[in-house]
């Protein structure tokens, strides 16, 4: 504790504590930074709530100083904010060179020490304080501040007007400050989002998710995810392992169950957008199970789906690629009536003018020969005339209904030097397409080439993640005879979508155009791929070869995933799915990663707790 602050007990009237003009009374409470005094103003005769930061002499420079910056976050933070359910800074100051922020005082008590003296409250006590706090992050929201530590103990209750006011700004993510950014775990365990325990970026809806724990307890008198350890609570909450309130207390409303299922969503993107969107849910009776309400300006979706999928696209990915290729590809009908007469006309033409040439010359010869002669060749010649219309009929409509198919032997024995076919691909890999395209049209010039052209186009079009022209071009390439030439420069092709599947999660026209058009699932290399130590390289390779209906071995799948992957969520999701599958082949993996101990305390904790409950009663080796 720094000495320049006056002991507690040593705090009488002839030796009053002073910060600034504010007069120590007594001590309200203490944390892990510092205290909490009442102190009363003499100038305004009021009283307030002085917060003192105090730190333990002990404490490296670089911890106390990470501290103070968090005190002065919360000075500032707090001093932004103007709302009845946000507890008002009325001064802030040093006292000998420790900071101090003198808060309005709030006569009542935590939220936390009404939930130990009644488990649970009466609903509408519940819907007004959820109502009142969703309005003060709602308006710290609106401020660009999270407040990244939402719980009972930061809710105080105003015993005087019944007001649910939040207080505690001190571990904000503010956009002035760099402190508390992402890649760190700030908050209480418990309380905290999955997002947060991820050290990942986080948003408003992670202050949501608090809220919503917040409002658990507040309905059944128990937390959802406090479990005996903090790796367990951890385990617990990135899971979104809860017991139903349906369970704990049957007869809360559908409006509230709905709201906590919303605000307890383990993906952001499935929680409920705003505090705004919450107090509405809140609000209305005839709420929509299992809907979720997003951002003003969005259409509402269902909780835990994220679009509905048939066939090979999302029917909103399908319907979009429709229109575009149609867009891009349609020709008025007048167009291709007009060009399909024409060319009918032209051919019947020359059918006239051969069929008059032919008949001409016949009736000169019929009429030079002996009339004897001519009366024994009249049915001949009739059915010779005939049968001259008739194969020119069907040589015309042949011509018409039957286009000619295009000799393309002679292009693909059309080899590119090996320089410019190398130079193509450092292109592509560099993301020069502007230059990539200046080589494809200098082979545009050249008709035994075109096979080229085209396979230039498809590989440009997929580097520029055009990826469903990209599948009509080799579709139309394949089916002018690139064929072979598609199954030779697969390697090239194989490199642009590895080099694609390490950017995330690929969008299904990828998989489409990877399992349906090109086969890769086929190829040698990417067996090799499916168990590439790179997440994205080998979950999207699973996909493939799940779209092609061929069987993949989950079992090193997820062993990879719990010894590489880089976020520990995804390693404990890993150890859990080895569990579930239950193959004696994880054990050792499992066994490694309980091993780590604190050096990987969450899934060492999850491990443990795996090998426990599926492997317990097997032969391990």
């Amino acid at each position: 504790m720094s000495a320049e602050i006056t002991s507690p007990e040593n705090i009488t009237p002839g030796n009053p504590q002073t910060f600034g003009r504010y007069v120590v009374k007594s001590l309200l409470g203490e944390g892990a930074m510092g205290r909490v005094y009442l102190a009363e103003d003499p100038v305004l005769q009021r009283q307030l709530a002085i917060k003192v930061i105090a730190l333990e002499k002990t404490l490296d420079q670089t911890t106390r100083k990470e501290y103070l910056e968090r005190f002065s976050i919360e000075a500032r933070a707090s001093a932004k904010l103007s709302h009845p359910s946000i507890v008002a800074v009325h001064d802030a100051g040093q006292q000998n060179g420790i900071p101090w922020i003198a808060f309005e005082y709030v006569r009542g008590e935590g939220l936390d020490q009404v939930l130990k003296s009644n488990k649970k409250l009466s609903f509408e006590r519940i819907c007004t304080i959820s109502v009142q706090i969703a309005s003060a992050l709602h308006h710290a929201h609106e401020h660009k501040i999270v407040h990244r530590d939402v719980k009972p103990a930061n809710i105080l209750l105003d015993s005087r007007t019944g007001i649910a006011k939040l207080t505690d700004f001190g571990v904000v993510k503010a956009p002035w400050t760099g402190l508390t950014q992402s890649g760190t775990s700030v908050g209480s365990p418990g309380y905290m989002s999955p997002e947060q325990i991820d050290g990942s970026q986080i948003d408003a809806r992670s202050d949501l998710f608090s809220l919503g724990v917040v409002i658990y307890e507040m309905i059944t008198g128990k937390h959802p995810f406090v479990r005996d350890t903090v790796p367990a609570t951890f385990f617990a909450t990135i899971s979104g392992n809860y017991e139903p309130i349906s369970k704990l207390r049957p007869e809360t409303t559908p409006e509230l169950q709905n709201a906590v299922a919303g605000l307890l969503a383990v993906k952001r993107d499935n929680r409920i957008g705003t505090a705004t969107d919450l107090i509405t849910m809140i609000s209305r009776k005839d709420q929509e199970p299992g809907t979720v309400f997003i951002s003003p300006g969005q259409k509402k979706r269902p909780l835990l789906q994220d679009s509905i999928v048939t066939g090979k696209f999302a029917i909103r990915e399908m319907a979009q690629s429709v229109a575009e290729h149609v867009k891009k590809n349609r020709k008025p009908a007048i167009q291709k009536l007009r060009a399909f007469l024409m060319k009918v006309s032209e051919i019947l033409s020359r059918l006239i003018a051969f069929t008059t040439r032919s008949a001409a010359i016949l009736i000169k010869r019929f009429q030079a020969l002996p009339a004897s002669t001519r009366k024994t060749v009249t049915a001949a010649g009739a059915a010779l005339l005939i049968l001259t219309i008739a194969i020119g009929t069907a040589v015309t409509l042949r011509a018409v209904f039957i286009p000619r198919q295009a000799k393309s032997s002679t292009v693909l024995e059309v080899k590119l030097p090996s320089g410019l076919l190398h130079r193509f691909d450092n292109l592509l890999a560099d993301d020069d397409l502007d230059s990539a395209q200046a080589i494809r049209d200098s082979l545009n010039q050249y008709r035994k080439l075109s096979l080229w052209v085209k396979l230039f186009d498809a590989r440009i079009l997929l580097a520029d993640k055009e990826y469903e022209a990209a599948a009509d071009s080799f579709t139309s390439l394949r089916n002018e005879g690139g064929k072979n030439l598609i199954k030779n420069q697969m390697p090239g092709i194989l490199k642009d979508i590895e080099e694609k599947f390490t950017e995330g999660r690929a969008p299904e026209p990828l998989i489409y155009l990877a399992k349906n058009v090109l086969s890769i699932h086929e190829q040698k290399r990417a067996e090799r791929l499916l168990f590439d130590e790179h997440y994205w390289k080998r979950w999207n390779m699973v996909r493939v070869f799940e779209a092609a209906g061929k069987k993949v071995d989950m079992v090193k799948i997820h062993i990879l995933d719990l010894q590489t992957a880089g976020s520990f969520t995804t390693r404990i999701r890993a150890a859990e799915k080895l569990g579930e599958l239950g193959d004696p082949r994880a054990v050792p993996a499992l066994q490694n990663a309980r091993d780590k101990g604190l050096r990987d305390p969450f899934v060492a904790s999850a491990a443990k707790d795996i090998l426990d409950r599926y492997f317990k009663n097997k032969k391990q080796e």
